[in-house]
């Protein structure tokens, strides 16, 4: 029967062919596929012969009106002819998807699945988006294969050419939360593309909707959208990266490492930022929205946690880095763990048996070992207000060191000592400044002489003593101990801080916390 009635349409239309050739060569074999159909065979006598110079919009006009001219037509057989349409020439003119979903409408049928993935693939989005349209039809089926979720995901995903043409180059908290409810719906992952994944993953975590990652993991995305951005990550952010990649992968990528470390270690609890609060509330907004508008079944379950203990995943992390040894062969990473377990962590015990552990592995780099055991037991002497520690802790001094790391061992010393005699950090500023270099490291900016003097005005606003504080400043730009702008700045901003907590009352346990702060990151 197909094949009779494509004869018949063949002879029916043989001098109209030879004029379609003038059309470009995918326009006429999409009419050519077209009117084989035979869903057009009860108005087949009805369409026009001649087709020369017949653009699509027209084929569709000329078409209605053979549609008008057969009155026995049911509403189902108008229906194909109406789908048929859209589904071969949406591409050629869009328009034509417009009129005949508008003509289905009319006889109360429906746009086929079909039907929409080519209006879907085709909408230039001025009107409507892509997502809006598929809001709208959506509703009329029970289930829609892949590819037609699989069509709005890209459009969402990659913007619709209206979009494009206006500027439009990141995805706002709307396209994230839309192309996930999509990605939950496709049935087939293997279909969805890995440079989605990847553009979704970078789209979230530039928004701070870091509470819908656990839902993209699953699909293995690029470790090295979070490296690229590694020092903008969030604590929680970073926590994720930690436990769903791989622990190879993380080794691999050192400063993605040593960021994990220092969240985990540094941090009895890692927080939610108020960036990704705020994300999490519009997120959970939005899907109520498009339950509505859609089906309860569109769901995305957005966790609540406002903070994570980090005892178990630091704990892990440490042995995952001892079962391969890499604190033994990377100096940088086991200097880490030392400051966390003897500083942040306060465990002498594990902090000596890592630390002889260390000085065995890593022969020649005594100085900066020594510098932590010393940090260690200075820290927690000053802590506990014991200062017998301090005098213990004094042992571990190396006999040898370079410029940073004197000046770093002297600003330890005076710091630590302010809290049982400010005297004393005085005495030793004094016998050690006029040895210091006066050359500014590249990293930082400041010299040893800037970190030494900055940390005896420290000492001094702990006692309550801002005057001397200021004497200390004036005499050392006099005495050209400050090597520039930055060191004067600095020192400034820690006056200033002090004279607000003074207004406020609350001078002692500001200083507590910003020498406790130094030292720990010194």
């Amino acid at each position: 029967m197909i094949y009779r009635n494509v004869a018949v349409f063949q002879r029916a239309f043989s001098s109209g062919l030879k004029q379609l050739q003038r059309q470009s060569p995918a326009i006429t074999q999409a009419y050519i596929n077209l009117f084989a159909h035979p869903c057009f065979d009860p108005i087949r006598k009805q369409i026009p012969s001649a087709f020369e110079d017949m653009d699509p919009y027209t084929v569709s006009q000329k078409i209605g009106e053979s549609l008008k001219a057969v009155t026995t037509l049911s509403k189902e057989q108008s229906a194909l002819i109406h789908n048929k349409l859209i589904e071969d020439l949406s591409q050629y003119e869009y328009g034509i998807a417009s009129i005949h979903s508008r003509k289905l409408k009319d006889i109360d049928q429906s746009v086929t699945s079909a039907a929409l993935l080519a209006m879907l693939k085709n909408n230039p989005g001025r009107v409507s988006s892509s997502w809006e349209l598929f809001v709208e039809y959506m509703g009329i089926y029970n289930e829609l294969p892949d590819e037609v979720l699989l069509t709005v995901l890209n459009k969402v995903v990659y913007f619709d050419p209206a979009d494009i043409k206006d500027g439009k180059k990141a995805h706002d908290l709307f396209d994230v939360v839309h192309a996930m409810l999509l990605l939950n719906k496709i049935q087939d992952s293997k279909l969805v593309a890995i440079d989605i994944i990847n553009k979704l993953v970078s789209s979230c975590l530039n928004l701070k909707a870091t509470f819908l990652l656990p839902y993209i993991f699953e699909y293995k995305p690029s470790i090295d959208l979070f490296i690229d951005r590694v020092d903008e990550l969030t604590p929680y952010q970073v926590y994720l990266a930690g436990k769903e990649f791989p622990f190879e992968d993380i080794m691999a990528h050192k400063e993605l490492l040593y960021k994990l470390i220092d969240t985990l270690g540094k941090n009895d609890k890692i927080h939610i930022t108020e960036e990704e609060e705020s994300a999490s509330k519009n997120i959970n907004e939005q899907v109520t929205v498009i339950k509505r508008q859609l089906n309860p079944d569109w769901d995305l379950v957005v966790s609540s946690v406002k903070s994570i203990d980090t005892l178990e995943p630091f704990g892990e992390l440490l042995d995952q880095i001892a079962a391969v040894e890499l604190h033994k062969s990377d100096l940088p990473l086991a200097k880490q763990i030392l400051r966390i377990i003897g500083v942040f962590k306060n465990d002498t015990k594990s902090f000596m048996e890592l630390y002889h552990m260390c000085v065995s592995a890593h022969p020649g780099k005594e100085e900066e070992l020594f510098f932590e055991a010393f940090l260690s037991l200075t820290y927690q002497g000053y802590k506990s207000a014991n200062e017998t520690a301090l005098q213990f802790a004094e042992a571990y001094i190396p006999e040898t060191a370079s410029d940073l790391t004197k000046a770093k061992i002297l600003c330890v010393q005076i710091l630590a000592n302010a809290k049982f005699n400010v005297d004393e950090s005085l005495n030793i500023y004094n016998a050690n400044i006029q040895q210091l270099n006066k050359t500014r490291e590249e990293h930082t900016n400041l010299a040893p002489t800037d970190i030494v003097t900055e940390s005896l005005i420290l000492a001094y606003l702990a006692n309550r003593d801002l005057e001397f504080a200021r004497v200390i400043f004036e005499g050392a730009a006099q005495g050209k101990l400050l090597s520039g702008a930055t060191a004067v700045k600095n020192i400034k901003t820690t006056l200033a801080m002090y004279g607000e907590a003074v207004e406020n009352g609350d001078v002692d346990a500001l200083m507590e916390d910003k020498i406790e702060s130094y030292l720990q990151n010194i």
